[in-house]
Formats: structure tokens, C-alpha cells, sequence
């Protein structure tokens, strides 16, 4: 994290565009993200969705 160069002020809320991932111990790929809903007809929302997404596990052999 660069201190010198936020996304965010300090009293503000992170933008709505992070993502994670990971590996899961059944080898499966687990994806997170977040996205702001963005302003409608000049009405601010603060409502954000949140999306989550694993991969189809391997067949065993």
C-alpha cells in the first residue's frame, strides 16, 4: 500500500471495485468482488453488491 498515493481518504469508504482470490483445499479457485451501485437519475446509492464464484471441482481419479 502506497500511503502517499490513497484510492480513499482516510474517512471515506473504499471504492466498490476490490477483488480477492484464492486457492480452495479441494483445489477449487474462489473469486470475491464488490461493485458500487452507481448513481440512477442523479440520486446517490449506497447500496454495493458483492459476488462470489468458485470453479466446478476436478473429477476424482
Amino acid at each position: 500500500i502506497d500511503p502517499t498515493n490513497p484510492v480513499a481518504s482516510a474517512t471515506s469508504e473504499a471504492p466498490g471495485d476490490l477483488m480477492g482470490s484464492w486457492f480452495n483445499p479441494d483445489g477449487t479457485l474462489g473469486v470475491i468482488w464488490t461493485r458500487s451501485d452507481p448513481a440512477t437519475a442523479g440520486l446517490v446509492r449506497i447500496n454495493r453488491d458483492i459476488y462470489f464464484a468458485r470453479s466446478a471441482a476436478s473429477p476424482a481419479k
